[in-house]
């Protein structure tokens, strides 16, 4: 385990499809690391270096992607206390998947996600994460999150107790069997 230190870690991670996603916090980001000292963005994946020119340098740190075999450790070496899910409200991001939030959601990591599909269809509102409509949202609730580790930690053991009663694979695999076993029987009838 790593060893926590005052530091509290926002963590953001995308590639280069997500700039329309980032744009959409971006700002939000750079008062809300000016406001609070002890916080540090940890970008993971694609930078967008000119974005980030008026951001405390000290409070950002540029993690590489890396290969999906080693993510799942280096993810969680990453110490991130918060994470973000931030998307723009368009067809492309309401068809994804609320894997950002699961990802976190494991790992006891509360995140702060846009409130709207699929996030908003997955988190339960200020119990299992938290859903923000607009750039005072998103500020007020990474503040109130950066403040209080109680609340980090609350939110984060809710989180994973959801991930573990809706998404585990112990339940989850008989649905897929299910689904197998009616898409069989659909193929021989087809033959």
């Amino acid at each position: 385990n790593m060893v926590k230190d005052e530091k509290v870690r926002i963590g953001w991670q995308g590639g280069w499809s997500h700039y329309e996603d980032w744009c959409e916090i971006r700002d939000v980001l750079r008062d809300v690391l000016n406001e609070h000292k002890n916080a540090v963005l940890v970008i993971m994946g694609t930078h967008f270096p000119g974005t980030t020119k008026d951001f405390p340098q000290d409070q950002i740190q540029f993690e590489d992607w890396t290969d999906i075999m080693v993510y799942p450790h280096k993810f969680k070496t990453l110490g991130i206390d918060i994470g973000i899910a931030p998307i723009a409200n368009n067809d492309f991001n309401t068809c994804k998947s609320e894997l950002k939030w699961e990802e976190y959601s494991a790992l006891k990591i509360p995140c702060v996600a846009s409130n709207i599909p699929p996030y908003n269809l997955a988190i339960r509102n200020n119990d299992t994460g938290f859903l923000c409509g607009d750039k005072e949202d998103w500020k007020s609730t990474l503040s109130k999150l950066i403040t209080s580790a109680d609340l980090r930690k609350e939110i984060g053991e809710n989180a994973r107790k959801q991930i573990e009663e809706e998404y585990s694979l112990e339940k989850e695999i008989y649905q897929y069997e299910d689904i197998y076993k009616k898409l069989c029987h659909l193929k021989r009838e087809l033959i």
